[in-house]
């Protein structure tokens, strides 16, 4: 992401207290609380997903959205955590 936004949703997600989970930069390492805190530790990367992406295209001018399945791993995240 060119323009950075990933770093603004981490960097505001963590400054409202919701960090996302394996977020090296900007989580705080908060202790987690539960049978499931060893699995939830061992998430390999960010937990960041956009299911919907949309924007102006610079040229033509036409809307242009693409949409993406949550990944397997958060799934079973989410699972986990519910």
């Amino acid at each position: 992401l060119a323009a950075g936004r990933a770093h603004q949703i981490r960097g505001l997600r963590c400054y409202g207290g919701h960090e996302l989970l394996g977020d090296q930069t900007y989580s705080r390492r908060r202790k987690l609380a539960g049978a499931q805190t060893e699995q939830v530790a061992a998430f390999p990367r960010q937990a960041l997903h956009a299911g919907l992406v949309g924007f102006k295209h610079p040229l033509t001018g036409k809307t242009m959205a693409f949409t993406a399945p949550l990944p397997q791993d958060m799934q079973d995240l989410i699972t986990l955590l519910s």
